[in-house]
Formats: C-alpha cells, structure tokens, sequence
C-alpha cells in the first residue's frame, strides 16, 4: 500500500515539472528589447495622491495688491479723545508668494497719517515682512479646486518711521485677512491689522517698553501673477529629463519658442516616438520619419483612458492645442539623438 501511495505521488509530481517546463512562444518577445523586464512591460495606470500638496516654483504663486482704508492710533499714555476721534485715512501697497496652498508670505509697505496722544496728525511709513496662514485651505483636502473664500491670519515684522520726529523704530505686524476670490487671477479682501512698536514712537512715553498701537481697517484687490512672464518662456535649456520608453533627454534649448537643440540618450534602445511643435532633422542633415500606425516600444504605448463622465449643463472651455509633428526614430541601448530645428 505504501509503495503504491509514493508511486502516485512520484507520478503526480512528473506531471507537474513537465506542465511547468512547457513554454508558449506568440513571437511577441522578438519585439522586447534585451534588458527588459516583465515589470517594465506592465500597462501603466495614473495614481493620485490625496491630502498631499507639492510646493510650488519659485516662478509662480506671485502676487501684488492694493488696499486703503483708515487707521487709529492708541498709545500710552493714551491721551485725548476715544478711538473715533483719531481716525485718519491710510494706504498700503503689497507683493507676496504662496509657497503653498496654506502657506505664503508677504512684504507691504503702508503709510499716509494718524493722530497722536495730543490729537496732532503725523504722517508716517512703515514696511514690515508678514508670514500667512491661509486657514481655510488648511481644512480642503483637495486643493486642485479653487477656494473662493480664505481666511488668512497673518504675523511679522519690519520698521514704521515717524516724519515729524525722526523715529524709526522696531514694529511687530499682526491681523487677520477676509479674502474672496472673482476670478483665478483676481481676489477682494478686507483686512484687520494691527502694528505694535515702542511707547515713545510718538513722542510721549517710555523708549524701552511696547506700548504704542496702530490699528488698520483697510479693504482693497489682490492680483496673482502669471506662472512665467512671456519673457522667459522664449528662451532657454533644460537638461536631465526622464522619458517614458527608457530615454533621457539630455539636453534642451530654444529660441523665440522654437526648439534648436535636442539631444535624447536611450538607455534600452526600441522605437522613440516624438511629438514636436517644431520640425526637426538629424544634426547632420538626415530627415525624420514621419509616424505611421502604432508604436513598436511596448514601453511606450498609450494608456487607454476610460470616457470621462460629464455632468449635464457643464460648461466645458473648449481647448486649442498648436500643431505638432509626430516622428519615429529608431534607437539602439546607449544611443545618444542629436536633433536641430529643420527651417
């Protein structure tokens, strides 16, 4: 009995090797290139991050803005009259960068009058360096939807400067920012703001203690830049740039818009299928060919987007994409593609 149970077993596991020794061959792996793996070859899907906000470039989220509004001077001593009676009319330019979407800073300049412990108007300057805490983008987990509202407490400091006696002491900046947004680029706010500096910036009181107060109630607009003046978008190089397919572009430059070096390494070889606004040629002279019918790079090919679903009424701004040229160049593992604008 035993004999026959391990006879069975031996049987049973023969079968087994030569099932697992069995290869199919569709002439499919003739088009992989060699150093190629079957985790390379996986179609590739898009992954979303959640609750994760990427800082932005040095270049965008700059803005600039305008406001006016009145202030009141309350010091110590606090001499004649109430909060009302000292009212004067105040004015503050500004320019500043989100460097995400909760945090952000500033640099404002404001100034025009305010009345002191004796009722006498002043005029003054001061510039203070503000940090912004944009609290309702904090509670927003999907930050690529824009927020028409924003309530922005704000802290800094800088210098206001007394024109009648000279003084130019230290301020601290404090107050909180209403913000509502119009457009994309164009935003109202209102601002309660407050600057605290030493006793006698007015004249009266001790130099060594905090004491002196400028109150602001000021209402104005908020421009935000664009990414990149047109400027710099006509020129330049980039260098270092991973491709899908296994290439690197090694170097980029153009001119007036138009691309006048492309130089792109391939690292496992395969067809390179290149989209251009700007007709190219080989470095030496050497026409393209133009793209026909499906890419032969398994590392290239298109992800099949699902259609999308559109809500009913929804406007959609229509899209204007410039013409472009579409090429395939083959390549070998190590290639380097030297390419020069056509015209």
């Amino acid at each position: 009995m035993i004999r026959k149970v391990i006879f069975m077993m031996a049987l049973c596991l023969c079968g087994q090797m030569q099932v697992n020794a069995e290869t199919m061959n569709d002439g499919t792996d003739d088009l992989v290139p060699s150093g190629i793996n079957e985790d390379m070859l996986r179609q590739i899907e898009p992954t979303y991050l959640k609750e994760v906000a990427v800082p932005s470039a040095w270049s965008s989220n700059w803005f600039v803005g305008v406001s006016g509004g009145t202030s009141a001077f309350v010091g110590k001593p606090h001499g004649k009259g109430n909060l009302f009676d000292r009212m004067k009319p105040s004015l503050a330019i500004e320019a500043g960068k989100w460097f995400t979407p909760e945090i952000g800073g500033r640099l404002s300049f404001q100034g025009f009058q305010f009345k002191d412990a004796s009722k006498n108007v002043r005029d003054y300057k001061m510039v203070h360096a503000d940090f912004l805490w944009n609290v309702t983008n904090s509670f927003v987990k999907d930050h690529a939807t824009t927020q028409r509202w924003g309530f922005i407490p704000y802290a800094g400091c800088g210098i206001i400067h007394n024109e009648d006696n000279g003084k130019s002491p230290f301020v601290i900046n404090y107050g909180v920012l209403g913000q509502y947004c119009l457009t994309k680029r164009l935003a109202v706010n209102m601002e309660l703001g407050g600057a605290t500096t030493f006793r006698d910036y007015d004249g009266v009181g001790a130099s060594n203690k905090f004491g002196d107060n400028l109150f602001t109630l000021s209402a104005g607009f908020i421009h935000i830049l664009p990414a990149l003046p047109l400027e710099w978008k006509k020129n330049g190089e980039v260098k270092g740039l991973c491709a899908r397919g296994g290439f690197e572009i090694t170097d980029l430059k153009w001119t007036d818009g138009k691309v006048t070096l492309l130089k792109i390494k391939s690292k496992v070889g395969g067809n390179l299928r290149l989209r251009t606004a700007t007709p190219l040629k080989m470095a030496d002279g050497t026409s393209l060919r133009l793209a026909d019918g499906d890419n032969t790079n398994p590392l290239m090919q298109p992800y099949r987007m699902p259609a999308p679903i559109v809500k009913d009424k929804s406007k959609i701004p229509a899209t204007f994409l410039p013409e472009t040229v579409l090429y395939d160049i083959p390549t070998e593992a190590g290639q380097e593609i030297v390419l020069v604008c056509r015209n």
